[in-house]
C-alpha cells in the first residue's frame, strides 16, 4: 500500500470530506468542536513547547526550521514512515492536521517543514488540501457623524 499525505488545519471545512484519515500532529488537541473525528495525534511530528518558544524570538523562523528538522532527523525517515503508514491502516490516505492557516501567505508552520522533510527523506509527496481560509470578519459599518 501506498502513503498518501495530505496536509491541513483542523478548521478546514473541507476535512470531513475529503475521505482521508484525520490525524493530529500538535502537542495539543483542539479546544473546539470538531467535525471529525481524530484517529490519531502523531506526539513525534509536533513541536516542543521549547520549539513553539524559539520561534517567537529572534531569527525564530530560521531557528524553529533548524530544531524541527534535527527532531525528525533524529526520530528517523524509517519510524515516522512506519507510524504515518500504520495512522493510515486500511484507509486511502491520511490528512496531518495543525492550527495554523497558511492560506494568507502571512503564516508559516510545522506541517510544510514535515512535508518538506518527507519529500526529500522518503520520496513522498505532501500536498496541502485545498482550503478557502479563513473568512474576513465583518467590520460593523461606521456611523456617520
Amino acid at each position: 500500500m501506498t502513503l498518501r499525505i495530505v496536509t491541513s488545519r483542523y478548521s478546514n471545512p473541507h476535512v470531513p470530506e475529503s475521505g482521508l484519515t484525520p490525524v493530529g500532529i500538535t502537542r495539543y488537541p483542539p479546544r473546539f468542536r470538531l467535525a471529525y473525528e481524530l484517529k490519531a495525534n502523531l506526539y513525534d511530528l509536533a513541536p516542543t513547547p521549547e520549539m513553539l518558544q524559539i520561534a517567537k524570538g529572534e531569527n525564530g523562523r530560521e531557528r524553529f526550521t533548524t530544531a524541527y528538522r534535527a527532531r525528525l532527523d533524529a526520530i528517523g525517515v524509517h519510524d515516522i514512515v512506519q507510524q504515518l503508514t500504520a495512522a493510515q491502516g486500511t484507509n486511502t490516505g491520511l490528512v496531518l492536521l495543525c492550527y495554523e492557516d497558511v492560506t494568507t501567505g502571512e503564516h508559516w508552520c510545522h506541517r510544510l517543514l514535515l512535508g518538506e522533510w518527507l519529500r526529500e527523506q522518503a520520496g513522498l509527496v505532501v500536498a496541502e488540501l485545498p482550503d478557502v481560509g479563513k473568512k474576513p470578519a465583518r467590520k460593523k459599518p461606521t456611523p456617520e457623524p
